[in-house]
């Protein structure tokens, strides 16, 4: 392997650095053909600005997170995580309970509890 290209899956380690690309993740899995949000209800939960929002979303959708859904009337565009997108967001949801879990556990010296969180 080249010493100097980058393993794929850093591609999306680079994306999950970058500032509301969890929260989107996080959201979008909640988005549903039952519960469908708006960009303006995703902008709201997610935070940050317009411009950052549809930055991320284009990452997201050139990663194949996410797919772009349009009504058959045109008149209205949402965001859906494919199944690769769904797998990701379920694993950073498992990895942020478990982060939670460790959270309040923590004396004030940042030693370690019984329960074995810092």
């Amino acid at each position: 392997m080249d010493s100097n290209r980058i393993p794929p899956e850093w591609e999306l380690i680079k994306f999950l650095e970058r500032p509301r690309a969890i929260r989107l993740l996080l959201v979008l899995k909640e988005n549903t053909p039952h519960k469908k949000y708006t960009l303006t209800q995703i902008l709201a939960m997610v935070g940050g600005s317009p411009e950052t929002l549809m930055k991320r979303i284009r990452e997201l959708q050139s990663l194949g997170l996410i797919t772009k859904v349009i009504t058959n009337d045109n008149s209205r565009v949402s965001y859906r995580l494919t199944s690769r997108g769904i797998e990701v967001a379920k694993k950073l949801e498992e990895a942020v309970g478990l982060l939670g879990e460790g959270f309040g556990n923590a004396d004030q010296s940042g030693g370690v509890d019984q329960s074995g969180y810092r």
